[in-house]
């Protein structure tokens, strides 16, 4: 599909900064693990395998939380590329719930999923609806969701943001999105 949707990502760096940690203390505790080298070659790849190994590791934790904590989030960015933003609607909903059922996962994100996102998946998940109602015309509704992104995440830029372009285009034209 050649529709490109905008996609926003915010990193929080202190997230990076512990998984690098993290992936450090992997290859150290690997290193630390691992037998003493009995030939030349075995010397080398003392030095590799753990690095290797912690990497592994580090991906398909990343790769497998992912899987499982996002899975209606993703689906509802797949529903959007698909321009089913109704289903898309339906969705995000299931993730807010799920986070909003789960507040430690979203939270500790950085942790349990290796995800170094900035902005919460609750956060996105309202963003992400509103978005949808936007391309559905439905623009007093993408105004309720965005409203409320602000009440519940009142520095979210994107919320702000997506606010400021509204009341702008509602000024300039006279009527409603």
């Amino acid at each position: 599909m050649s529709n490109k949707i905008p996609v926003i990502r915010q990193i929080n760096w202190f997230a990076v900064a512990a998984q690098t940690v993290i992936v450090i203390m992997l290859i150290l505790l690997i290193f630390l693990l691992t037998p003493p080298p009995e030939t030349p070659v075995d010397a080398s790849n003392r030095v590799w395998r753990p690095l290797l190994i912690a990497l592994c590791i580090y991906v398909g934790w990343s790769f497998i939380s992912k899987l499982l904590a996002f899975r209606e989030h993703r689906k509802g960015m797949l529903l959007i590329r698909q321009e089913k933003y109704r289903e898309a609607i339906e969705a995000f909903k299931r993730s807010y719930d799920q986070f909003a059922d789960y507040p430690w996962i979203d939270r500790l994100r950085w942790l349990v999923c290796l995800d170094a996102s900035a902005v919460s998946y609750r956060e996105m998940a309202l963003v992400n609806i509103a978005f949808c109602h936007v391309y559905l015309d439905e623009g007093e509704q993408a105004k309720q969701v965005y409203e409320r992104v602000l009440q519940e995440f009142p520095g979210s830029m994107i919320a702000r943001s997506a606010m400021r372009m509204i009341e702008s285009f509602e000024k300039r034209t006279g009527t409603s999105l």
